[in-house]
């Protein structure tokens, strides 16, 4: 789904968004990564606006992940999902 170096940025990322007691802004996450003054914060805005990944993939991918892992195997489960908290943007075509 990544390439090395953007799976790096992007764990980075992740960590920095986990860990952020603050802002949740992409130099935000940067920076609650530990990575400000250590890497250029313009690294992580190019992950955005030039790195080839697909949101949905990453998604499946992530949900996959946490079924195999917490779901014990036996008769379908169901998942309940609340996206009240999400902005949601028009989109212009």
């Amino acid at each position: 789904m990544f390439t090395a170096p953007s799976f790096a940025t992007f764990t980075s990322l992740m960590t920095g968004l986990l860990g952020a007691t603050g802002s949740r802004t992409v130099t935000g996450m940067w920076s609650a990564a530990g990575l400000a003054g250590r890497s250029h914060h313009a690294r992580a805005h190019r992950f955005f606006s030039h790195a080839r990944w697909d949101l949905d993939t990453l998604g499946l991918l992530v949900a996959r992940l946490v079924v195999a892992r917490f779901v014990p195997a036996g008769p379908a489960s169901t998942v309940v999902v609340d996206d009240t908290l999400f902005h949601r943007y028009a989109h212009q075509d």
